[in-house]
């Protein structure tokens, strides 16, 4: 299954933050997707560019890659919608899963033959826990995390060095 995330760099420019990317997923030892993903797309071999994530005949300075400090409303716009569909689907496992009125998770049995609601225990565990999964849709490259606090603080610093924030697409294989 493939799913496309949105992944935050710091970089001096579009290309910079392109490349960081590229090599983090495609070179890095310790690529933050390793765990969950058996392979990863950046650029024109991916399935997806920005223009899938922003209004229709917007005119984009990159196929791949958007700048906070230059699109800093299209970068927001892109940011808000990942976070939108992580919500969406730590719901649906929620609803899924049937917790409502469960004390703890320990309370919610999973019998042997059901494995697909044991998965999606597994993965709601993921998405409580913080961790990095299919599911995440966005992640913090520079702090490796999949809460956005690092990025927020970043942005609202006064220094023009903190804005050079770069959200690149990334397509991704589990």
């Amino acid at each position: 299954m493939h799913t496309a995330h949105i992944i935050l760099v710091k970089a001096e420019d579009h290309e910079d933050a392109f490349e960081n990317v590229w090599q983090h997923f495609n070179n890095a030892e310790d690529n933050i997707a390793q765990r969950w993903s058996d392979w990863q797309s950046v650029g024109d071999d991916s399935r997806w560019s920005m223009e899938d994530f922003v209004p229709k005949g917007t005119v984009l300075q990159h196929n791949y890659v958007l700048s906070y400090e230059t699109e800093t409303e299209l970068f927001s716009y892109v940011v808000d919608n990942a976070l939108r569909e992580r919500q969406l689907a730590f719901e649906k496992l929620y609803d899924n899963l049937d917790l409502a009125g469960q004390s703890h998770l320990s309370a919610y049995n999973v019998e042997d033959k059901d494995l697909m609601k044991a998965y999606d225990l597994y993965r709601f565990a993921q998405f409580v826990a913080g961790y990095y999964n299919p599911d995440s849709r966005i992640v913090d490259l520079d702090s490796y995390s999949t809460n956005l606090e690092y990025f927020q603080n970043s942005i609202a610093e006064t220094e023009p060095v903190q804005k050079n924030w770069y959200a690149v697409v990334v397509d991704l294989h589990f």
